[in-house]
């Protein structure tokens, strides 16, 4: 018995990992996430938009020419006298009640005591017209004859502040 020979099988080659198939990426992610960003950008520029214009101070309301009736004029001289209070010590002013108002030292201070009695005497004469039937208050005469009084404090009311030295 002959033995054959063996065939000696010669070591292959490695030739190391094979290289990954890279698939083309789609540019829909990259797509999405830049119009994600530019709404966010819109949007910010919106709300900033929106501060400013809020902030921005707001006309003097227009003078009283001529309203209906006497407690309408009232009324009227009430709010304008509060929006220029308002424009003169900051729009915290317009939140403040009349007492509150009254006991403010800084207002009495700056308007004097002739303008700031007139200012809580029309004020409030209004808070008592607008929270008191018109029935019972009885006082529309007394009204008529100091809403020309008052017509002619409201346009003497300084609005802007006093020079600092």
């Amino acid at each position: 018995m002959q033995e054959s020979p063996r065939a000696l099988v010669l070591p292959r080659q490695n030739l190391g990992p094979e290289p990954w198939s890279e698939e083309r990426s789609s540019s829909w992610p990259l797509l999405a996430v830049c119009l994600a960003l530019a709404a966010l950008l819109v949007g910010l520029v919106w709300i900033i938009r929106r501060r400013r214009q809020s902030h921005q101070a707001a006309p003097l309301p227009r003078p009283v020419v001529s309203l209906d009736t006497p407690d309408a004029q009232l009324l009227s001289l009430a709010v304008q006298a509060r929006e220029t209070l308002a424009a003169r010590f900051g729009p915290s002013l317009r939140a403040r009640t009349t007492e509150e108002i009254s006991n403010d030292a800084v207002v009495k201070e700056a308007l004097g005591e002739d303008h700031f009695a007139s200012l809580i005497r029309l004020l409030s004469t209004a808070d008592r017209w607008k929270f008191a039937f018109p029935p019972e208050n009885g006082q529309t005469e007394a009204l008529l004859e100091e809403l020309p009084r008052w017509s002619a404090w409201q346009s003497t009311l300084p609005s802007q502040l006093p020079a600092r030295r």
